[in-house]
């Protein structure tokens, strides 16, 4: 886990691609590299929470046999350390920001679940349209925003937190 920012940061968006490039869906990186070319997890994910009231977290968590464990763990610091060296691709990037639109999509399927939607935002943000203007916000991120959102914030020396692993007997 590493320290990151509160809902309203400008670095908001970066932080939520980055998240999904890692571990949104089957071809995320850290899925392709550490799930199915190294088999060293059974699952792996990543988030990037931010409250409204205070810093964030940006983490990473995995489930893997306990004889994979230390090796997995070793994976992700070094796909981490990669994508800091080499940036991630536009088809990462686009195909994080087709995560981030459907997400919004399947949030509003029902008038209740779309009351919720404009009553969170507004509660946490002040803005009854945050969410549709998130999404108009994630599109315009470049890749070398989320890159300069991974140099800034996994930051290796001041990470906050072991990575949380489940292991399996």
């Amino acid at each position: 886990s590493f320290l990151s920012i509160p809902l309203l940061h400008e670095d908001l968006y970066a932080l939520d691609l980055l998240s999904d490039v890692l571990a949104g869906g089957e071809a995320s990186r850290l899925e392709v590299k550490i799930k199915r070319e190294k088999t060293l997890v059974t699952s792996i994910g990543s988030s990037s929470w931010t409250p409204d009231w205070g810093r964030g977290e940006f983490s990473i968590s995995f489930r893997a046999d306990a004889k994979n464990a230390d090796a997995a763990e070793k994976a992700v610091l070094d796909e981490l350390k990669s994508l800091i060296a080499g940036g991630v691709t536009e088809e990462e990037l686009s195909r994080a920001k087709k995560i981030k639109i459907a997400e919004l999509v399947y949030s509003q399927q029902t008038a209740e679940s779309q009351a919720s939607m404009l009553g969170g935002d507004y509660l946490s943000t002040g803005d009854m349209d945050f969410s549709a203007r998130y999404t108009k916000r994630i599109q315009a991120v470049t890749a070398e925003q989320v890159l300069a959102a991974a140099k800034k914030y996994l930051t290796f020396d001041a990470m906050a937190g072991m990575f949380s692993s489940s292991f399996r007997a």
